[in-house]
C-alpha cells in the first residue's frame, strides 16, 4: 500500500481571516451538527452549528447574515445559501485531546466579508 507524504499543516494565527465557504457537512455523533468548511490560503477549517434552523438559532442567524429569508415551515437549501460565499471569521488556538494546538473558528464570528461585527 502506498501513501503520499504531505507537508505539515501551516499554523493559523489567532485573529481575523477571510476565506470562502466551500462545502457543508452533516454529522450526528454525538449530536446533530451542520459543519461549514471554510477555505483560506492553503487552509481548510470546519465550523460547527447545531442542526436547527429558526430565526434565533446559530444556524438561522448565519443563514440570515448571508441573505436568506427564514419562513417558518419552509425548507431552505443551506448549500445553495452558503457554498461559494466569501466570509470573514475569527480563529483562536485551542488544545486538542492529544495536547496539540489547533485553530478553532468562532461560530458567531462568521459573517459575509466586509460586514461589521
Amino acid at each position: 500500500m502506498k501513501m503520499s507524504v504531505k507537508a505539515d499543516r501551516t499554523q493559523v494565527d489567532d485573529g481575523l481571516h477571510q476565506g470562502a465557504i466551500i462545502a457543508i457537512e452533516q454529522r450526528t455523533v454525538p449530536y446533530e451538527y451542520t459543519d461549514i468548511i471554510i477555505e483560506f490560503g492553503d487552509n481548510r477549517l470546519k465550523c460547527g452549528y447545531p442542526s436547527m434552523i429558526s430565526p434565533s438559532s446559530k444556524l438561522g442567524q448565519l443563514l440570515t447574515n448571508f441573505g436568506s429569508v427564514l419562513e417558518v415551515g419552509e425548507d431552505i437549501d443551506i448549500e445553495q445559501a452558503l457554498v461559494g460565499k466569501v466570509c470573514q471569521f475569527m480563529t483562536l488556538k485551542k488544545e486538542g485531546k492529544n495536547k496539540r494546538m489547533y485553530a478553532s473558528v468562532l461560530p458567531d464570528s462568521v459573517k459575509p466579508a466586509g460586514k461589521k461585527k
